[in-house]
């Protein structure tokens, strides 16, 4: 089963609408506010840890000037700061649900794992064979 880069960007599309949309569910269920804003706070400290990810393995593994990765290296090393900064403002400042915040973290990471079992069902039904590609069948 083989991932392009496509596909980090299609889990941070559907995480974008999952999240509201679980979000939006537990407020006509009649959440607090805290519990629902806590969800899509976690989900977007998420997204920001995935990105800062990303961007450092693209720029990792791109040819070119080397000065560039202490930058890098600078920016992944303020992430610690600041993912603190914004968990500080979450939980005393705004008084956020924390298991609503530790569940919104969760929503990418289950996003991508249903997607990747999906493309494996995809891979399973069509009976291993790629879906546009040569055929596997053995030649006569």
């Amino acid at each position: 089963m083989k991932f392009d880069l496509g596909f980090i960007h299609r889990v941070y599309r559907e995480t974008a609408w999952f999240a509201p949309l679980i979000a939006l569910v537990m407020y006509f269920r009649g959440f607090e506010w805290t519990v629902w804003v806590g969800v899509i706070a976690g989900a977007a400290l998420a997204l920001m840890v995935f990105l800062s990810v990303e961007l450092l393995v693209i720029v990792a593994t791109a040819p070119g000037d080397k000065s560039r990765l202490i930058w890098l290296k600078l920016m992944n090393l303020l992430l610690l700061p600041m993912i603190a900064i914004m968990l500080y403002l979450y939980i005393p400042v705004f008084g956020l649900n924390v298991p609503a915040i530790a569940g919104g973290v969760t929503v990418p990471l289950v996003v991508g794992a249903l997607k990747a079992v999906g493309k494996a069902w995809g891979d399973w039904a069509a009976d291993g064979r790629p879906v546009a590609g040569p055929s596997s069948e053995p030649e006569e």
